[in-house]
């Protein structure tokens, strides 16, 4: 289980020079790229299983943007591997795909972020957690 990406939209340079600049198509391509490389070495052509997950969008809409093309890439990225799915797990920690802080759960309101408007807290991670398993036990027929 991967969640991972949050300070990746920089600009790129590979070792011959050449920069992508983030937020070109060319950026979106090469960031798919190197998730592939990762999904594919982890799930060894299929051998193994690798949940990549969505990145939760951040509380600056810039940042949040940034998120979201982070997930097109990636989601992008795990069509291309055996082996590997992307989870997209946004439903239960934003509002429709948006930053939210609080979240109506079980029947009370529930804080799932951290204060830095990034990170889910303690709450938000166990949310997602719980998410994940669900995926986990129908794909793995665990009880």
């Amino acid at each position: 289980v991967v969640i991972i990406g949050g300070n990746d939209f920089q600009n790129m340079t590979l070792p011959n020079g050449q920069v992508f600049i983030a937020g070109t198509p060319a950026w979106s391509r090469e960031y798919q790229r190197r998730a592939e490389i990762c999904m594919r070495i982890w799930a060894q052509g299929g051998s193994k299983r690798v949940y990549w997950l969505s990145m939760p969008p951040a509380r600056n809409s810039g940042w949040a943007f940034d998120d979201h093309r982070i997930n097109q890439a990636l989601k992008a990225a795990a069509a291309d591997v055996a082996g590997a799915l992307y989870l997209d797990v946004l439903g239960p920690v934003t509002d429709h795909g948006k930053y939210v802080d609080y979240i109506h759960w079980r029947g009370q309101w529930l804080l799932i972020r951290e204060p830095d408007g990034v990170h889910l807290n303690a709450a938000g991670s166990n949310i997602v957690a719980d998410e994940v398993l669900a995926v986990v036990r129908r794909e793995w027929h665990l009880q």
